[in-house]
């Protein structure tokens, strides 16, 4: 399901410059409703959404209104389920209405047209919750959480924000310092970790590369030579793995567009990658709660954490 081409095609998917009304900035802007006003594309991405879902056993389908019923309704359709919203109580919350049938215990589906950070569907499913049903599942036509969300369930979505990037016919490539491995995780497919996984090891004496296994007695051997292994990560003074490095120089370098999101912009040789990107010609955008040493070059500068700065950047949720 090309989902991001049926935005363009009903022109949710807005793409440039825009001045949101929470007074941030955005390249990117996805307006659902002009979606799902159309029902046979309403019907469509329902039904895909649904698919990823169908080996749930799902007794109905929530979503937070206004913008969730539609959804709701249609993957409910597709999954023969009761369709169900819950609506704002005025007091930071959400509820259901009496009307609506929720039976204890039962299994349903929370949707939402685009998770960012998440808490729109969590209203809604805190109100399912409340009346005994159980969770098994959070679907969304668009992720753009950056992999940061997690709702404890499978959380499913129909494209992600890498996919927008790519079906707008550019190029993407996250570089990071995180060694956590969670952007492979979330999804990420075009990554480079500059400062290694350490969920995977590295043999000290052939170099070869291997998942940590679940349960081993340090320090870990090589599957191939059974030589003695160490995380494969960077430490301070170690050089960085090859490749690495000059894959994200390219990058940087040749970028039309480059976000810079949660860095202190001090530990080199990856403080230099936004300096790179500025002095190529590209616009810079910077992601951080404090100033940084690249805060002077930025075009843009956002005073916000990672999870709440790129929901500003890419249209609020």
């Amino acid at each position: 399901m090309e989902v991001l081409e049926l935005y363009r095609r009903t022109g949710a998917l807005l793409e440039g410059h825009f001045l949101l009304r929470s007074g941030m900035h955005s390249p990117l802007f996805l307006q659902s409703a002009a979606l799902l006003q159309h029902p046979l594309y309403a019907e469509a991405v329902g039904e895909a959404l649904g698919k990823l879902f169908e080996e749930e056993g799902v007794d109905f389908v929530i979503g937070p209104a206004i913008g969730g019923v539609v959804l709701s309704f249609v993957v409910a359709k597709a999954l023969g389920a009761r369709a169900l919203f819950a609506e704002k109580d005025g007091q930071g919350g959400m509820f259901i209405r009496k009307g609506l049938l929720v039976n204890p215990k039962d299994r349903f589906l929370a949707v939402e047209d685009v998770v960012t950070t998440g808490e729109s569907v969590r209203r809604a499913i805190r109100a399912a919750e409340a009346r005994g049903a159980v969770l098994v599942g959070v679907g969304a036509l668009v992720d753009r959480s950056g992999g940061r969300v997690d709702f404890g369930v499978p959380f499913r979505a129909l494209a992600r924000l890498e996919e927008a990037v790519l079906g707008r016919g550019g190029e993407f490539l996250l570089v990071t310092q995180n060694v956590d491995g969670l952007h492979a995780r979330a999804g990420s497919r075009n990554l480079v970790e500059l400062h290694g996984n350490i969920l995977r090891a590295r043999c000290e004496a052939c170099g070869e590369r291997f998942p940590l296994p679940e349960a081993f007695t340090p320090p870990p051997r090589c599957p191939r030579c059974g030589h003695r292994a160490r995380p494969d990560v960077v430490w301070f003074g170690e050089f960085l793995p090859e490749g690495a490095w000059e894959q994200a120089v390219k990058a940087f370098s040749e970028a039309d567009f480059a976000l810079v999101i949660g860095t202190s912009a001090e530990v080199e040789p990856a403080a230099s990658l936004g300096r790179i990107a500025y002095a190529s010609g590209a616009y810079l955008v910077e992601v951080n709660p404090e100033p940084t040493p690249l805060t002077p070059l930025a075009h843009f500068s956002l005073r916000q954490g990672a999870v709440e700065g790129m929901a500003a950047l890419l249209g609020g949720e």
